[in-house]
């Protein structure tokens, strides 16, 4: 038997810049935003640096630089390598 991928259709934008007070978030859409504040996103400093993490059903996921960050249909986030997101998914018009 084969199956194939249903069609989804995702929210996402790509992680390209720590949040800090001189943006305030202004580049990062608003569920990103409401996820950073409800504690599903947050910020962890390891060595003198800074990690973006995603709490996600089985467990947490480190976010690198330049990862797409994805909210699906039932508004769960997770992180994409740039390779794997632009393999699995295209851009849709509004």
């Amino acid at each position: 038997m084969k199956y194939r991928k249903k069609p989804e259709i995702i929210e996402a934008f790509q992680y390209k810049k720590h949040m800090s007070g001189d943006n305030n978030g202004k580049m990062y859409p608003d569920w990103f935003m409401s996820a950073f504040k409800s504690g599903i996103c947050y910020y962890s400093n390891y060595g003198g640096s800074r990690y973006l993490y995603i709490k996600v059903a089985d467990g947490e996921c480190n976010v690198p630089l330049g990862s797409y960050i994805v909210k699906n249909e039932m508004g769960e986030l997770r992180p994409y390598r740039p390779d794997i997101f632009e393999s699995m998914y295209e851009l849709v018009s509004d």
